[in-house]
């Protein structure tokens, strides 16, 4: 199938949630995968956080997004990328999970996050860091319910507790989630 059978990313993803168009959209979504991973991704991304594409369709961005994280990578399925497309991805990754106002598609971005940090052939440190500023916020804000929702991802992610989900990272952030579970309500889950 052509993928030029979408007109854009926002109808590839419509279309991959219609059951009428979904087998078509899903070789779509295949061959562009295969030919220009990069870009595939890259046009995911934009669709996250642009408020004129339903929600419904940026939580399918978000979880396709893992589709090219990582554990995708190493296996050669996505091609070669650079240093600087991998940094790229992250900083858009990070970037759009952090500006989404959608709680459901925080939360598939969170997803795609821990999946892309919890291998350790391809660490990603400053996601330790981040994660800690985010749960240094205030208990109820929308920046440490991202970061609460980030950490119980990366738990479940990092099943070798070898990724951004280690005994360290752990235990740097054990005394910030005691102080958001002492004070935690229930509603401020992302």
């Amino acid at each position: 199938m052509e993928a030029a059978l979408f007109k854009d990313t926002p109808a590839l993803l419509v279309a991959l949630a219609d059951p009428a168009q979904q087998k078509t959209a899903e070789a779509a979504f295949s061959q562009m995968q295969k030919s220009n991973p990069q870009q595939l991704a890259s046009e995911l991304l934009a669709c996250v956080g642009v408020d004129t594409i339903p929600a419904s369709s940026r939580q399918l961005a978000g979880v396709l997004l893992k589709r090219f994280a990582a554990t995708k990578r190493i296996s050669g399925v996505l091609g070669e990328w650079s240093a600087e497309a991998v940094a790229g991805f992250r900083a858009s990754l990070w970037a759009k999970l952090g500006a989404e106002t959608s709680s459901i598609v925080s939360r598939a971005l969170c997803h795609a996050v821990a999946e892309e940090a919890s291998i350790p052939e391809q660490p990603w440190p400053e996601l330790v860091g981040q994660c800690a500023t985010g749960l240094d916020a205030a208990a109820g804000s929308r920046q440490a319910a991202v970061a609460l929702a980030l950490a119980d991802a990366l738990a479940d992610f990092d099943t070798e507790k070898t990724g951004a989900a280690s005994d360290a990272a752990v235990a740097s952030w054990a005394p910030k989630l005691a102080t958001h579970v002492a004070g935690a309500d229930g509603d401020h889950v992302v």
